[in-house]
């Protein structure tokens, strides 16, 4: 039977900056865009989940910031190696389940980083599937270094 175990994280890049072209006085809603990705490598007994969220556009006057965080995360798995289908499962939980369980901490750092930028009140990423949303995109990338 195969399973995971979410050892720990990182952040590895924290931008945030301020869109001078915002006009604040003309925008009634804010428009901030978000885009994600992920990369999961395996390697034997663990795998390092990189999920990247870029939010904003200094282009649009209706989008107060642009940010981009970064957030790895480390996970052990554990796997019958005589079972193909074990190890597809592993693939398969790194690439939804690892996501979903890393997903909130962007969400976390997303809100703390808008909110100590000082400028606007928080801005709160949605409650969304986005595993689903990034399959949708094909935007996970899995790379076994286990072959």
């Amino acid at each position: 039977m195969a399973n995971i175990n979410f050892k720990n994280y990182f952040f590895d890049e924290l931008t945030y900056k301020f869109n001078i072209n915002f006009n604040s006085e003309n925008s009634k809603e804010l428009d901030v865009s978000h885009s994600f990705a992920s990369t999961v490598e395996i390697f034997e007994k663990e795998a390092f989940v990189r999920l990247i969220v870029e939010l904003g556009d200094v282009e649009n006057v209706n989008c107060p910031f642009s940010a981009k965080v970064s957030l790895v995360g480390l996970f052990e798995y554990t796997h019958d190696s005589s079972e193909t289908k074990d190890k597809l499962l592993v693939k398969e939980l790194l690439s939804n389940n690892s996501i979903a369980i890393l997903y909130p901490y962007i969400r976390n750092i997303v809100s703390d980083l808008t909110l100590q930028a000082n400028q606007f009140p928080a801005y709160i990423l949605p409650v969304i599937n986005v595993v689903q949303m990034m399959k949708d995109q094909n935007s996970i990338e899995v790379i076994d270094h286990t072959n």
